[in-house]
């Protein structure tokens, strides 16, 4: 859709204070001084064309509760026929919806649980609701305060046979109903403007060429003078190489390592501007006639390897070592034999120059890491994933047998919460509030975009291709982004699972 407005630069944000009455349990109440319970319900709202996108959710930071309910207010001369839908997002489950011409509400619950929606000071987005502005009117004028309102009309819900003195906001828990307008709790809704992000997908209809857009992105105008080559089929050599990529300021191209390059690796070297090519892995991921190719068109060709994954991320580290003249004190230790904890902190380590090395299943290390790491003075090693993936005898080889006297490991309850872990982890390395999308379930866009994320100062976030994660879309929301960027084809991340991090 073809935006005819761009989001209002300035945040507006309006609380509105529900007055507190006295105490209550249901359908009885008591005098007291002050409530017991704060909560917020929280919308954000962004403008694209003629629509209004609210997605409200609440924060409750004092408390757990398994259902809410709120009762808006709309001026009808901006939405003269009401919202266009309502949809429930995340955990929560709808209860009901109220449509009145000026009034909008919506009850929803937590699985019925006793636990319900866990106390937290993290936002959860639980409804959304899509407003068509009337003809006739701009977003120019808009504000929340000149469209909605709380509903503190306590009778209003039996007009719709619905729940009797509930008023403009319930909250409950069990048997403990927490009544705004009786006095148990004080609550106030609060608008935040989102601004509508960019989607900048970056793809082509192969991986390598999925590679030279990402490369024609980040560094089509500025050029480059190196470029790292990889194999697109096996990630075990570029794994690495994150950190690397970004000390030389390079793009990661990937190849299928066939007898030759692909012409259009060929023409986008030249498009670039390349001097320098590094290939990462022996000649079993590049072979040596696309090394012999590359020479006799005049390329200075680097071949940076070892006879194993794991002497080569010690080949790159060393490499890096070269390049800054000397070594970092911390280190990243991913598992050696799959690649989403090694792709999702690979801006993270490119940013700060960490190099991320490799140890197996079982926390063994083998001699070349154990040597490096001893050699380096490495200080402090950050573990990626679980025991699952990683056994804990890492921790006690690390500390005990090669000396790093700082461990810690970082790891979520899948992929998808490691990777968003790392990102929250590490969030006060980024440059930018802008993201990017990769696919958990393949290696080869996310490699490719490894070297691009950190010269963008940006997280990768890895998703599934079809669903998004109630966690991430927080994240999300609260980084406020102003360009999305999406490594892959729809069949990676789809479009649908974009849309559904944006609130859209």
């Amino acid at each position: 859709m073809q935006k005819s407005f761009r989001s209002i630069k300035k945040i507006v944000t309006l609380f509105l204070i529900l007055a507190v009455i006295c105490a209550a349990i249901p359908f009885s109440a008591s005098a007291a001084s002050s409530p017991s319970v704060g909560m917020i319900f929280n919308s954000t709202y962004s403008l694209t064309g003629n629509k209004l996108t609210m997605t409200v959710s609440v924060n409750n930071p004092n408390f757990n509760i398994n259902s809410a309910m709120f009762v808006l207010k709309y001026n009808s001369s901006y939405f003269s026929t009401g919202p266009d839908s309502v949809s429930f997002l995340g955990t929560a489950q709808k209860s009901a919806v109220y449509f009145k011409t000026g009034y909008i509400g919506a009850d929803w619950y937590y699985g019925g649980n006793s636990t319900g929606l866990a106390k937290s000071s993290t936002p959860t987005q639980s409804v959304k609701i899509v407003f068509t502005l009337n003809s006739g009117k701009s977003f120019s004028s808009f504000s929340p305060a000149a469209c909605f309102s709380i509903c503190n009309d306590t009778y209003y819900l039996d007009t719709l046979n619905g729940y009797g003195e509930d008023g403009g906001i319930l909250l409950c828990q069990g048997a403990n109903w927490y009544n705004i307008n009786s006095g148990t709790a004080s609550a106030g809704f609060r608008f935040t403007q989102v601004n509508e992000a960019q989607v900048v997908r970056l793809a082509g209809a192969s991986r390598v060429d999925t590679s030279l857009e990402i490369a024609s992105r980040g560094w089509g105008t500025s050029g480059a003078n190196t470029v790292i080559i990889s194999n697109g089929y096996n990630f075990a050599d570029a794994l690495a190489g994150g950190p690397l990529a970004a000390a030389l300021d390079a793009p990661i191209i990937l190849t299928a390592n066939k007898a030759a390059l692909e012409s259009s690796v060929l023409t986008k070297l030249t498009a670039l501007g390349t001097r320098k090519v590094i290939i990462l892995g022996g000649t079993a991921a590049v072979n040596q006639d696309i090394e012999n190719q590359l020479r006799s068109k005049g390329y200075t060709v680097e071949r940076i390897y070892g006879p194993s994954r794991f002497d080569t991320a010690v080949a790159i580290a060393n490499k890096l070592y070269a390049i800054k003249g000397s070594y970092s004190s911390n280190v990243f230790i991913a598992y050696s034999h799959n690649y989403p904890d090694a792709l999702a902190v690979s801006p993270i380590a490119a940013i700060t120059g960490t190099p991320i090395l490799f140890v197996n299943a079982k926390g063994t290390f083998d001699s070349a890491t154990a040597n490096y790491l001893r050699t380096s003075g490495t200080s402090s090693a950050t573990i990626l994933g679980g025991v699952m993936a990683i056994a804990a005898d890492a921790e006690t080889n690390l500390k005990n047998t090669i000396g790093v006297r700082n461990v810690n490991r970082l790891y979520g309850t899948s992929r998808y919460d490691t990777a968003l872990k790392i990102c929250t982890t590490y969030e006060s390395v980024y440059t930018s509030s802008d993201i990017a999308f990769a696919t958990g379930t393949s290696f080869p866009d996310a490699l490719a975009g490894g070297a691009f994320a950190p010269k963008m100062g940006i997280p990768i976030i890895l998703t599934n291709p079809n669903s998004a994660s109630q966690d991430a879309i927080n994240y999300i929301t609260a980084k406020n982004p102003s360009t999305v960027y999406v490594f892959g084809g729809t069949g990676a991340v789809s479009d649908a699972t974009v849309d559904a991090y944006l609130g859209k």
